[in-house]
């Protein structure tokens, strides 16, 4: 029986007129810009810090309208693909686009901060009080926060697109998958199980090169293990926690 998640469609395009709201406000001097000179963890990690992300030098008065922009585009894309209107090549292409943009292009590595590390503090800070003098006022942050969402309207646009182009299909009725020989669809999975075997184990070999001291990538090796230490965090207790979350 096939799920009815047209609503992915519908609150991603909440979300996107909502964003765009955000930033024509800041656009004209409404607090709370959370890129660029509006980051503070990024402008205390001076030029580094700002070659770390493409929106380093953004300033509210030129980018809150670049966001306005892609606000709307995200609203009126979904909307679109949900209700089945409008040319489907271009759609499907600009939802590509937007999705790429929101989970690639605008990231860096501080949505991992925050998704890894929450779980671990909301479980050791009250029962052993661990790590001293560090709560979530130093872990939670407006623009890391505003990072992961933009990263999970990403994921909800690349989905809305992925559900339009197996509507607009010749596929089956039920599934909406088009028809595909059952040897080519193993083939394709042993190469996803393969992907997501050997991913996890080359993030985790990058950890054991950072404990071990290997300069692996040194310049963000440097900025991530700096920006741990501001958190009251240490970096060699992670290799055998990224090793078992493989698992």
């Amino acid at each position: 029986m096939r799920r009815d998640t047209r609503w992915i469609g519908y609150v991603t395009a909440m979300f996107g007129a909502l964003y765009a709201a955000l930033g024509v406000g800041w656009a004209f001097g409404m607090p709370g810009f959370p890129f660029g000179v509006g980051d503070a963890e990024l402008v205390a990690g001076g030029d580094e810090a700002f070659g770390l992300s493409v929106l380093g030098t953004a300033t509210p008065q030129i980018t809150g309208i670049g966001v306005a922009i892609v606000g709307v585009a995200v609203a009126a894309l979904c909307t679109a693909m949900t209700r089945r209107v409008g040319p489907r090549k271009f759609l499907i292409g600009a939802g590509i686009v937007l999705a790429v943009g929101l989970t690639v292009v605008i990231q860096d590595f501080r949505p991992l901060i925050l998704v890894a590390y929450t779980p671990i503090l909301l479980i050791s800070k009250p029962l052993f009080d661990w790590p001293a003098n560090v709560g979530f006022a130093e872990l939670v942050s407006w623009p890391r926060v505003n990072l992961l969402l933009l990263l999970l309207a990403g994921t909800a646009v690349a989905a809305t697109t992925w559900r339009y182009v197996r509507d607009t299909a010749d596929g089956c009725g039920e599934c909406g998958r088009p028809a595909i020989d059952s040897k080519r669809l193993t083939r394709i999975g042993r190469i996803a199980v393969t992907v997501a075997v050997v991913v996890p184990l080359l993030y985790c070999a990058t950890r054991w090169a950072w404990a071990l001291g290997f300069p692996w990538d040194s310049t963000r090796r440097r900025s991530r293990r700096d920006n741990a230490r501001a958190c009251g965090w240490r970096v060699r207790p992670w290799p055998a926690l990224a090793l078992a979350a493989r698992y």
